[in-house]
């Protein structure tokens, strides 16, 4: 149990387990000693450095351009084809699966919205007002934040 003075005078500096606590002027920061760091609140995943990978779809030769697996970019990659696709988050595990948000960032054409998650991954598709599935644009990126639940 971590407990700071609320008006933040007492400055406490601990490592634990590979992550250092700093507190000072009622702020706390933890930083990651260690690559593929992964921080759970009451066994559910709220930070991992972790980069998520795509799993399926997208379009053609689409990447996860910058991030980690709570908040990231994906590039959709050429094409203009794909409405779907499905982000595996490797060795972060939820423990009964991910909420996402997802806005398209470059053309605004459609709707992202999260269709479904397991523990290790969550699908995407891209939707008319209507509620009908339409492929993102070629190019487009698309900015995902996640929070395992």
């Amino acid at each position: 149990v971590w407990n700071f003075n609320s008006a933040g005078t007492t400055a406490i500096n601990t490592m634990v387990g590979g992550l250092s606590l700093n507190a000072a002027s009622g702020v706390a920061a933890i930083n990651a000693a260690t690559s593929g760091a992964t921080i759970n609140l009451t066994s559910k995943v709220v930070l991992s450095s972790i980069v998520p990978t795509i799993s399926s779809g997208f379009g053609t030769s689409p990447s996860v351009t910058v991030g980690m697996a709570t908040a990231f970019r994906v590039d959709v990659g050429t094409g203009g084809t794909a409405s779907a696709g499905v982000i595996a988050f490797g060795g972060t595990a939820a423990t009964n699966g991910w909420n996402c948000k997802c806005d398209d960032l470059t053309t605004h054409v459609g709707t992202c919205q999260q269709t479904a998650s397991t523990t290790t991954t969550a699908s995407f598709g891209q939707f008319t007002a209507l509620g009908v599935a339409q492929a993102w644009v070629a190019s487009d990126v698309l900015a995902i934040s996640c929070v395992g639940f």
